[in-house]
């Protein structure tokens, strides 16, 4: 996975019956700008969000004249991790269908890897849903690690994220 170091600017709303004559401590400040980005999870240009590793500058308090809402423009850094097209990257299966698998891979959730991109994995539901290799030994079943090529990706706007579909068509990829 590629990770990302990204600078970001972000009003942080805050509610209007915590300030005092003093001003906001920076903690809640802090506090309320991890609770948006959590919310967040992905966008297209950055990936998902993993961590806010340094806060640069929160300036002065702002009030949108519109809503009335209180709030502090805060510089930050930001670690994020995007897939690209061609990466090898390793996952655990979590689901077996008839027509592929789904897997994870760190904060990336249902990953497909479809059958017709297996080569050689055909179908077994008899005891315990599986793939197995026609010729050979090897199999993927729930809770099994796989070696796999990021085959192609999507945005998608409506669930905030990033729709994976991988292959394990090439050398060193498949059942770890």
């Amino acid at each position: 996975m590629v990770f990302l170091e990204i600078k970001m600017q972000e009003d942080v709303v805050v509610p209007f019956r915590k300030l005092t004559f003093a001003g906001l401590p920076p903690r809640e400040v802090i506090l309320n700008l991890l609770k948006q980005i959590y919310g967040r999870k992905a966008s297209e240009d950055h990936g998902y969000y993993i961590a806010v590793t340094s806060q640069n500058t929160i300036f002065e308090l702002q009030i949108n004249e519109v809503t009335g809402d209180v709030f502090f423009p805060v510089y930050f850094n930001c670690t994020t991790v995007k897939p690209c097209i061609g990466e090898i990257l390793i996952g655990t299966v979590t689901t077996i269908l008839e027509s592929g698998i789904f897997l994870n891979s760190g904060p990336i959730k249902d990953i497909y890897l479809s059958k017709i991109m297996m080569g050689g994995y055909e179908n077994s539901f008899t005891d315990e849903p599986m793939f197995i290799k026609v010729k050979g030994l090897s199999y993927m079943k729930k809770g099994t690690k796989v070696r796999f090529r990021v085959f192609n990706k999507k945005w998608i706007e409506r669930f905030k994220k990033i729709n994976v579909t991988a292959t394990i068509l090439g050398d060193y990829l498949g059942p770890l």
